[in-house]
């Protein structure tokens, strides 16, 4: 009787099929590499974007100050030019500023004053001051007398007056 029981176990639970467990198991371990595979390329690319975000965030406090200088120039009277520009920050106020100085020479002082009135009009100057304004001798090609200045425009940094 315990030999009829043994075999009636047997049929209710067959041996194992070894070359089909052998494949599950060769499946699985396709489908784990190919999963760490997936992983590794994430990896990858966070990494990407977090040296991304690192570099954005070491120049979000480096405005761009090209866009000025191309409306200063885009502005300027054809008889205009500039000896020396400088752009200079600071925070003594505990309002970051800039500080942007122009000095040149142009043939009169009416477009020196023009040239002032429309820096005030792009509406990014908290100040526009004509700082020095005087006749001298020319460096322009005609050779006639010119008018020398510099000129002091102030903003916030984010052109908030």
């Amino acid at each position: 009787m315990l030999t009829g029981c043994t075999l009636a176990v047997a049929r209710m639970f067959p041996a194992p099929d070894q070359a089909a467990t052998q494949r599950e198991i060769d499946a699985l371990q396709t489908e784990a590499a190919r999963l760490q595979e997936n992983i590794s390329k994430l990896e990858r690319g966070v990494a990407a974007a977090s040296r991304s975000i690192a570099a954005s965030r070491a120049t979000v406090d480096h405005p761009d100050w090209s866009v000025l200088l191309v409306r200063v120039l885009a502005a300027r009277p054809d008889t205009m030019i500039f000896r020396r520009w400088a752009l200079t920050r600071s925070d003594a106020t505990k309002q970051e500023l800039l500080s942007l100085r122009l000095e040149g020479e142009t043939r009169d002082l009416g477009r020196v004053t023009d040239f002032v009135m429309q820096l005030e009009s792009f509406g990014i100057f908290r100040r526009v001051s004509l700082i020095r304004a005087s006749s001298r001798a020319s460096m322009l090609a005609t050779g006639d007398d010119s008018i020398e200045f510099a000129i002091d425009g102030e903003l916030l940094v984010g052109g908030t007056r």
